[in-house]
């Protein structure tokens, strides 16, 4: 499908995985999002860790977003967005 407003294939990524895990507290700890082409071949993946104050508020979110499978994948895009 056609976005009427970019023009872009809206469906080139058909399928995403999310993996969550969570501390003691039961606070995100890590977010992975997989995502895979129509084929099922991984075609990039994002990976999250998430980092807590002593008064259990955020403090930090990491986030590393990385192309391609796992045999040849480079990492494109890393940074931290603070709370």
């Amino acid at each position: 499908m056609i976005c009427p407003h970019c023009g872009n294939d809206t469906q080139k990524w058909e399928i995403f995985n999310v993996i969550v895990t969570r501390d003691l507290h039961g606070r995100t700890s890590t977010w992975i999002e997989v995502r895979r082409d129509q084929d099922g071949i991984m075609v990039g993946r994002r990976f999250d860790t998430y980092s807590y104050h002593r008064d259990g508020s955020l403090s930090l979110i990491n986030m590393k977003v990385y192309e391609g499978s796992k045999s040849f994948e480079r990492l494109i895009s890393d940074r931290d967005i603070k709370y």
